[in-house]
């Protein structure tokens, strides 16, 4: 049945951005993001969400924390790689850049990173996990970016070619707060 097989992938891609606020954050009691097609349709649950937390408002120099947590909706037996992308500016003064976890339990992991800025952020820092299974049957990927943009403007300067890691944007919708060069 390749419909049936398209309405879940589809449901699945759904449950991956539903359930989240605009600043990209969920409380821990509304848990992983869920959604069902039509009635009738088993609901999907996202296999992981992924929160960030740090100062507001960001430091302009200095150093400062960042807390990712991966809200994993039930235990995930495939490598995850959580990526942190640094902009220029940025140095990573504790936590790694990359880290697979081989699985990850049920529940909350949270790992927290110190950043030391050189002055104000040029670009937001981009966090992603992502997972895959070997034989490619089921994958998912999860961005953040800290800061996040918000709604009728960004909190840093955001421009292409500005110093942020490779495929950092500017959504759309979002309107840019520095003209293109």
């Amino acid at each position: 049945m390749p419909t049936r097989h398209a309405l879940v992938c589809f449901a699945t891609a759904l449950a991956l951005t539903a359930g989240c606020t605009p600043g990209g954050s969920q409380s821990a009691a509304e848990g992983p993001a869920s959604a069902a097609l039509e009635p009738g349709l088993p609901s999907v649950a996202a296999p992981l969400v992924l929160a960030l937390r740090g100062p507001d408002p960001l430091p302009a120099g200095g150093t400062f924390d960042l807390t990712v947590d991966l809200q994993a909706s039930g235990p995930l037996r495939l490598p995850v790689t959580l990526t942190v992308a640094l902009p220029s500016g940025v140095t990573l003064a504790a936590g790694r850049a990359v880290e697979t976890f081989a699985d990850l339990p049920a529940g909350a992991t949270r790992r927290t990173f110190s950043f030391t800025l050189s002055g104000p952020l040029a670009a937001p820092i981009v966090v992603t996990a992502d997972g895959r299974d070997p034989g490619g049957a089921m994958g998912f990927h999860a961005e953040r970016m800290f800061p996040e943009p918000r709604q009728g403007g960004v909190r840093v300067p955001m421009v292409p070619g500005a110093g942020g890691p490779p495929g950092s944007r500017i959504p759309a919708h979002v309107p840019m707060t520095q003209p293109a060069k």
